[in-house]
C-alpha cells in the first residue's frame, strides 16, 4: 500500500483516531469485531479489534485488499501502557501513559460529551448515542465535532466519527462483532523486531 509507517503511526494514534473510549480495562467482556476505518488523511481501511476476558485488547489496521496487517496496537490489562506495532519498519514502540484522571467510565479525549436518548441498533447491538463538542479558537465557544454511539452493556463504541475544527474528518464503524474469547494471544508480537521504550526504568 505504501503507506508510511511513521505517518500511519501518527494517524491512528489512539488519542487521534480512537477518541471515544472506555477509562479503565474492560474485563469478563470477550468481543471479536471488524471494522471499516477512514483515516483522517482520507486513507480507507479495514481493522480488527479483540478484547480478551482478561481486559487485554489488540487493534489491527490492515490493507483493505491484500488485508496484510500494517499496524498493531496492543494494550495489556495490567499496565498503563501500549505497544505499537508497525509492521513495515520491523519495530515495535513501548508507549506509557499516565492513570486516567477522568472520572467516569469513558473517555472522550479532547471533546465534551453530551449524552442523548437516542438509540439505535448496530452490528446487531443496542448502542446509545453521544454527541461530541470540540472546544473553539474563541475561549468559551464550542462546535460540533460529531458523534459517537457506545454499547453500554458491552463497553464497546460501535461507531465514531469525528469532525476537527479544521474541517477534517475522521471515521471508523464496526461492521460485525462478537461476544467471544479471541483465538489467540492478544499481547503476542513478532521475535525478530526491534523495540523501542525511551520510558523504560534501568
Amino acid at each position: 500500500m505504501g503507506t508510511d509507517p511513521e505517518t500511519l503511526s501518527c494517524a491512528v494514534d489512539p488519542h487521534m483516531l480512537f477518541h471515544c473510549q472506555p477509562a479503565s480495562v474492560v474485563a469478563g467482556t470477550p468481543v471479536v469485531a471488524n471494522l471499516a476505518v477512514t483515516l483522517a488523511t482520507g486513507t480507507e481501511m479495514v481493522a480488527r479489534f479483540e478484547r480478551d476476558s482478561a481486559g487485554n485488547t489488540r487493534l489491527e489496521l490492515r490493507d483493505p485488499a491484500s488485508r496484510e496487517v500494517l499496524f498493531a496496537l496492543l494494550r495489556p490489562s495490567n499496565e498503563h501502557a501500549d505497544l505499537v506495532v508497525l509492521y513495515e519498519s520491523r519495530a515495535i514502540f513501548v508507549r506509557r501513559w499516565p492513570a486516567p484522571k477522568t472520572p467516569g467510565a469513558w473517555l472522550f479525549g479532547f471533546f465534551q460529551p453530551q449524552w442523548t436518548d437516542e438509540h439505535q441498533i448496530l452490528a446487531g447491538h443496542t448502542a446509545r448515542k453521544v454527541l461530541l463538542k470540540g472546544l473553539g479558537r474563541v475561549p468559551g465557544t464550542t462546535f460540533d465535532a460529531g458523534e459517537c454511539w457506545i454499547s453500554e452493556r458491552l463497553m464497546v463504541v460501535l461507531r465514531e466519527h469525528v469532525v476537527n475544527d479544521d474541517g477534517v474528518e475522521e471515521d471508523w464503524t464496526i461492521l460485525d462483532l462478537e461476544e467471544k474469547p479471541p483465538a489467540g494471544d492478544l499481547l503476542a508480537t513478532p521475535p525478530d523486531f526491534r523495540v523501542v521504550d525511551p520510558q523504560r526504568k534501568q
